[in-house]
C-alpha cells in the first residue's frame, strides 16, 4: 500500500522551484519550529506563511503528514551518515552496526527527545505506525541498504529484501519505542541481537 502523496511530499522529493516553492517555505518554517521544540499550530503556521488554511491543508495534507516529513528530514541524514560511519564492516555486521548507530542517534537527538516527552501518545502513534509515510520510507531505505550488501556478495537473505526490510523496521520500532521511560540502550541491544539472529545464515 502506497502512503498518501501530498503536494509537499512531491515538492520535497523533486525539489521543484518557481511558483511551487511555497510548500517548501511552509515546510522549512514548520521544521524550524519543531527543531526548537515548539508545538505546531497549523492555523498559526498558515498565518505566518501568509496563506489560508485551505491552501495549507491542500499542500501538506494533514498535521500528521507534515510532522512525518519533518521526522524523515531528521531520520534520512542520520541513516546515510551511519552507513558511512560503519563502512569498515561488511555483510550482516555492517547491517547491524548501521542500525545500532541509527537507533542510538535518532533516540538521542534532542528534538526527538523533546517530541516524545511533550506528547508521548501522539509521538509514539506516529513513530510506530506501520501504515504511514514515515514507515514506508524507512522500509525503502532499509531495503536499499540490504540490496547494496547483497549486490556486493557480502550478504544472503532468506526472503526478498523488501519483506526483510519490513521485518527489521517493525522489530526496531517496536523495541525502540516500547517503553519511553526506560534507558534506550537495552532496547537497542535487544533489537541488534534479533537482527543478528535473522541475518545469521549459518544457523539456517
Amino acid at each position: 500500500m502506497t502512503a498518501q502523496q501530498t503536494r509537499l511530499a512531491r515538492v520535497l522529493a523533486n525539489q521543484e522551484t518557481g511558483n511551487r516553492a511555497s510548500p517548501l517555505d511552509v515546510f522549512r518554517l514548520a521544521r524550524r519550529q519543531w527543531l526548537k521544540g515548539e508545538r505546531l499550530n497549523l492555523a498559526e503556521l498558515a498565518k505566518q506563511a501568509g496563506i489560508g488554511r485551505a491552501t495549507l491543508f491542500r499542500w501538506i495534507g494533514s498535521k500528521d503528514l507534515l510532522v512525518q516529513e519533518i521526522l524523515w528530514s531528521l531520520y534520512e541524514p542520520i541513516f546515510d551518515q551511519a552507513v558511512l560511519n560503519t563502512a569498515n564492516f561488511s555483510g550482516p555486521e555492517h547491517i547491524v552496526a548501521t542500525h545500532r548507530r541509527v537507533m542510538r542517534d535518532v533516540l538521542l537527538a534532542e528534538p526527538m527527545q523533546r517530541f516524545i516527552q511533550q506528547d508521548p501518545e501522539y509521538a509514539i502513534r506516529l513513530l510506530t505506525s506501520s501504515s504511514s509515510l514515515l514507515h514506508e520510507r524507512i522500509v525503502a531505505k532499509t531495503r536499499q541498504h540490504l540490496e547494496a550488501e547483497v549486490e556486493k556478495g557480502t550478504l544472503s537473505l532468506p526472503i526478498p529484501a523488501q519483506r526483510f526490510a519490513e521485518i527489521l523496521t517493525r522489530i526496531n520500532k517496536s523495541l525502540m519505542y516500547s517503553d519511553i521511560a526506560e534507558d534506550y540502550s537495552q532496547a537497542i541491544d535487544e533489537a541488534c541481537t534479533l537482527m543478528s539472529l535473522l541475518l545469521d545464515r549459518k544457523a539456517q
